[in-house]
């Protein structure tokens, strides 16, 4: 199984139902056989981190976002651009809104981060965004959800190059802040997320495992929980 580590980082009684999404999850994909991401070899060129400017496939865009934000009832997954103020560049994220966001304008969703390792994104070697969806993630949580095992919930992929999702030294680019500062306050700002952060959680894989882990005991304060596939 490639979970290897959840940790709590402030418990509650809420804390259940956002270690269940990543539990439920995590299960999923190990019994489904995903597939293994390509290796990855950390180096000091890991942490001079190389911007990933390669735009997200047309086809990857085409399949899994609607054309208009017309009110729908099935699951949706949506590009987004803003301008990161720690990185002084725009960047780019997606959403999985489950089946019933717009139809449940009052409800508010717990949020599920996940970062992508450094190799292994959809169409190319450099890990980015869409590395989950590639290994069946948004298919899984659709099916999570709609068999009741899950809580509906808002899933962000976010880009992250080749960074460790960590600032780095010597006034090198702060990948930390800009998850923790600026894509934590787009969120909040564009979705209808729920204020208890014992329902927001972080998780990754390998490159993204070792950030969801950093950035979660610099930030307990944004993210309840923490998971890890495989960190390194």
């Amino acid at each position: 199984m490639p979970l290897k580590f959840i940790a709590a980082l402030r418990g509650n009684a809420g804390r259940g139902l956002v270690v269940a999404i990543i539990l439920g999850v995590a299960w999923f994909l190990a019994l489904e056989g995903s597939r293994g991401p390509q290796s990855e070899q950390p180096s000091d060129s890991a942490f001079q981190p190389v911007p990933n400017t390669s735009p997200v496939p047309t086809d990857f865009l085409s399949k899994q976002a609607p054309p208009s934000r017309t009110p729908r009832n099935q699951s949706r997954t949506e590009f987004f651009l803003f301008q990161s103020k720690a990185l002084a560049r725009p960047m780019h994220y997606l959403v999985y809104e489950p089946a019933g966001y717009d139809s449940s304008p009052d409800r508010r969703y717990p949020v599920l981060y996940m970062l992508h390792g450094i190799g292994g994104g959809f169409g190319g070697t450099i890990g980015n965004e869409t590395e989950w969806p590639g290994y069946g993630l948004l298919a899984a949580a659709d099916r999570l959800i709609a068999n009741g095992q899950i809580e509906p919930l808002l899933i962000v992929l976010p880009e992250g190059d080749q960074s460790y999702w960590m600032d780095a030294a010597n006034g090198g680019p702060k990948y930390g802040a800009y998850v923790t500062d600026d894509l934590v306050n787009e969120i909040d700002g564009r979705f209808r997320t729920m204020p208890d952060r014992q329902q927001w959680a972080i998780g990754g894989l390998s490159m993204g495992g070792f950030g969801a882990f950093a950035l979660a005991m610099l930030r307990p304060d944004e993210f309840g929980i923490a998971g890890a596939h495989s960190p390194r």
